[in-house]
């Protein structure tokens, strides 16, 4: 009878037989379609992403077709860096706000606040060697070089301990060179209201001074909240690592955030400024791009809504009016920069 077949097959998948079929095998036959049903769907999400990742790829084509042809190495690099944008895209919805304000030529001092794992310099990198063909001159911690097999990375990305003197030779030479003077110290013990800790480093502001180079402060929406450090037991580490450089802490994440990375308006040196007065306004600049960017103090789960840019717009903070001595400030650093723009060798036209 056909229900006693079905019955009979019923009963040797389920009731194995000890001589034939180990117990193993059983639980694996048993639950196959059950975790087949529950794998399929993310096998699909992955299939999409990786649709996305050919596309981002094939609309630079024309740009790595050039460097490609230009050079083996080029292109190789091009290529890696649009790996690096599409990623950047996918997991993080990054964008870049305040890309128009760097020259198409010139020298440009970017300041940038540092999170926990600066990923943000790396797509930042990506964009604009993609859409600029401008391949910045990147100054790190010497903590990196010390990593096992970062140095071809190193060397690829263009990063180097820096000098205030190779700094501002790179300036001269009109490129566009990035700091962030906050290094692994800003990078791991600043607090969730993100607390700039450049302590009385002003070896950037010497190197803007010794170049005559614009400075823009450069800051990314919740760049703490994607990975984030432990904080219980952190003021041990901190003194622990100020007397050993070593930077022992526990992180956490790593979660797809929404990034947003806004380049600020150029700040120029005044003549004859000390480089302490120079790394203050900077300073103060950073603050209030801080502060009118991003949520404080930093939250992962608002980060993670803000993906969706209804709540995007919702969650941001609604910018504050600035105090009277910061308007004056600001009025004050407006008119130098278009006096110096209008008199200046560094003024072209803005990157697309």
């Amino acid at each position: 009878m056909p229900a006693a077949g079905l019955a009979a097959a019923l009963a040797d998948l389920l009731l194995p037989d000890p001589g034939t079929l180990s117990y193993l095998s059983w639980l694996y036959y048993l639950y196959l379609p059950a975790i087949t049903c529950l794998l399929l769907p993310y096998l699909v999400v992955l299939f999409l992403y990786f649709s996305l990742l050919w596309l981002q790829l094939w609309k630079w084509r024309h740009r790595l077709a050039e460097s490609y042809q230009y050079s083996i190495w080029r292109g190789a690099i091009h290529t890696a860096l649009g790996f690096w944008a599409t990623f950047g895209r996918l997991w993080h919805g990054y964008e870049v706000s305040g890309l128009h304000r760097l020259p198409s030529n010139g020298p440009a001092l970017l300041i940038v606040y540092h999170g926990v794992f600066p990923l943000d310099v790396y797509f930042l990198v990506a964009r604009l060697v993609l859409e600029t063909d401008r391949q910045p001159f990147i100054v790190a911690d010497n903590f990196l070089w010390k990593v096992p097999g970062f140095a071809l990375l190193l060397r690829v990305m263009n990063v180097t301990p820096g000098t205030v003197e190779t700094c501002a030779d790179a300036l001269r030479q009109g490129r566009v060179v990035i700091i962030m003077p906050g290094g692994l110290r800003e990078a791991l013990f600043a607090d969730p209201f993100y607390s700039i800790e450049w302590s009385r480093r002003t070896g950037f502001a010497r190197v803007a001074i010794s170049a005559g180079a614009p400075i823009y402060p450069v800051f990314t929406t919740n760049i703490r909240e994607g990975i984030f450090c432990f904080r219980p037991g952190l003021g041990l580490l901190r003194r622990l690592y100020e007397r050993t450089r070593l930077p022992l802490v526990i992180t956490l994440g790593y979660f797809p955030v929404k990034l947003r990375t806004f380049i600020d308006r150029p700040l120029l040196p005044g003549p004859g400024e000390a480089p302490t007065k120079l790394a203050r306004r900077t300073q103060e600049r950073m603050r209030r791009l801080i502060d009118s960017k991003q949520r404080l103090p930093g939250s992962v789960v608002c980060g993670l809504l803000m993906r969706l840019p209804a709540l995007e717009r919702w969650l941001s903070p609604a910018p504050a009016p600035p105090a009277a001595h910061e308007s004056a400030a600001m009025a004050g650093d407006s008119m130098s920069e278009d006096s110096a723009a209008a008199n200046s060798p560094l003024t072209g036209s803005p990157a697309s």
